[in-house]
């Protein structure tokens, strides 16, 4: 049995340089996780917001605004 897409995205995408994986926030990153496809990440952060992003660095995050407090938690479902 072959690993799961989303692992060997990742395996794959690691081996880049840093600088094209970087999530930026206005403050700390609290949580991160791959999208099932493999395709996407999404970020949670104290700064109140969750970002969607694309895996190979391109485009510009979806951003959610709005929350109350930290985003301490992320995922995507199935």
């Amino acid at each position: 049995m072959s690993p799961p897409l989303w692992l060997r995205f990742a395996a794959t995408t690691m081996q880049r340089p840093f600088s094209e994986l970087m999530l930026r926030h206005e403050d700390s990153v609290e949580s991160v996780a791959f999208s099932p496809d493999g395709k996407q990440i999404v970020s949670g952060s104290r700064d109140k917001t969750a970002r969607v992003w694309n895996a190979d660095g391109s485009g510009t995050p979806l951003v959610f605004r709005g929350h109350a407090d930290s985003v301490e938690s992320v995922a995507f479902s199935p």
